[in-house]
């Protein structure tokens, strides 16, 4: 899925048009036209992302400068894009607000750095140990663009629950699939992956992540 393979952005907003009369019971009417319009800012973004490694750069950047809050953190936050953001903030578990103070950025820094490891441990190695980690936009060997497809559902999601004032669900067993399985699924055929990318995995694989970053009360 590179940025060649797709087709222009209006492409698929006109097919996603087709499915928007459709979703329109699952919001009140006022927030229905809001949802497609956030669900067209994400489309739009995954299209022209130009290549997984862009995303990988950018949080790269941003891991090496939570190193350096106060200086070099503060101005790349101001310029982050919205799939990097998607990555690190969330409805359920929202990135707490920048510091004013420039002592309080080392904290801050510990907690947006926490948000960008996926994979933090230690690996025997015969007689050493090699500490590993695995950024959350590292590319898997054998599903090369899983974090793209992660963070377009993460920002369905977001879309959803702003317009449904619900958390996103995933159905259970024989059990009919949620309002936004069926979205997601519409999303996926409309932008023409559904043949190579299956829906309801990636659903399962966000709600997952989601309930793991929920705090215990």
């Amino acid at each position: 899925m590179r940025k060649s393979d797709f087709k222009h952005p209006d492409y698929y907003f006109a097919k996603l048009q087709g499915s928007q009369q459709g979703w329109a019971g699952f919001f009140p009417k006022a927030k229905s036209d809001i949802f497609f319009e956030r669900v067209k800012s994400a489309v739009d973004d995954f299209v022209s992302l130009s290549d997984q490694s862009d995303l990988a750069s950018a949080v790269d950047t941003l891991n090496k400068a939570c190193r350096n809050p106060s200086t070099a953190l503060p101005a790349i936050l101001a310029d982050l894009k919205d799939d990097v953001s998607d990555l690190i903030d969330h409805p359920w578990n929202p990135l707490p607000a920048t510091p004013r103070n420039l002592r309080d950025w080392s904290d801050f820094a510990g907690e947006l750095e926490s948000r960008l490891v996926s994979t933090d441990r230690w690996k025997d190695e015969g007689v050493r140990r090699r500490r590993v980690r695995k950024l959350v936009s590292q590319r898997s060997p054998y599903r090369p663009n899983k974090a793209k497809l992660d963070v377009l559902v993460s920002r369905i999601a977001a879309a959803y629950a702003g317009a449904s004032g619900k958390p996103v669900t995933r159905s259970r067993g024989t059990s009919p699939e949620t309002p936004f399985e069926q979205i997601t699924a519409d999303i996926f055929a409309n932008l023409e992956i559904d043949d190579i990318a299956n829906a309801n995995t990636f659903v399962i694989r966000h709600v997952k992540a989601r309930n793991c970053s929920i705090p215990e009360a």
